[in-house]
């Protein structure tokens, strides 16, 4: 494979943050079976901050391709879940699941509970936005931070008479710098 068609799923801003899997050839290129004909080498990359890492991993055809169907779904009816579950445990995301109604152009989504849990090995977290949406994550650990946006103590801009650009200009994004003031590491196994 050339490096222009080698294939990469990105989440996230691949400018900024974001966690990019790229696919650069089967793991057994000479096997024809469903098993061993299916490996990928895959390395995980991630880029946060200014911390990147990469790690060499190999993931299945047929989790690739699960993943990648799931996430057309919730982008073309913007809910429903996302699951890459990888055979090997090379990632511990289990789920993904954005539930909510389109909105129109731009909605700003306020959390109004949180029910975090860890149990059984794994740890979830269940967020409630106003209006009526909902955010749900499972993974097998979870590293969560809190902090400061520098410039975000600012009221947001106003969604109704700002233009997009305005709009963005007043919000955090993936690029943002963060300050973290206090973190919690989660792994219940």
């Amino acid at each position: 494979m050339s490096a222009q068609l080698l294939p990469e799923i990105v989440v996230g801003d691949p400018a900024g943050d974001h966690l990019a899997i790229r696919v650069l050839g089967r793991l057994h290129p000479g096997a024809d079976d469903f098993w061993d004909g299916n490996w990928l080498a895959t390395p995980i990359k991630a880029a946060v901050g200014g911390f990147q890492a990469t790690v060499g991993a190999s993931l299945r055809a047929d989790e690739l391709q699960t993943f990648r169907d799931a996430l057309k779904g919730l982008h073309s009816a913007l809910n429903g879940e996302a699951v890459l579950e990888s055979m090997e445990k090379w990632l511990t995301l289990r789920r993904f699941s954005w539930i909510a109604q389109p909105r129109g152009r731009l909605t700003a989504w306020t959390v109004v509970s949180s029910e975090p849990v860890a149990r059984s090995g794994k740890w979830s977290l269940s967020l409630a936005f106003v209006p009526n949406a909902r955010l749900e994550l499972e993974a097998d650990s979870a590293e969560l931070f809190v902090g400061n946006v520098p410039g975000c103590d600012e009221a947001p801009p106003n969604y109704m008479e700002a233009d997009d650009a305005t709009i963005r200009a007043g919000l955090p994004s993936w690029s943002s710098t963060f300050e973290p003031v206090h973190a919690v590491f989660l792994d219940p196994a």
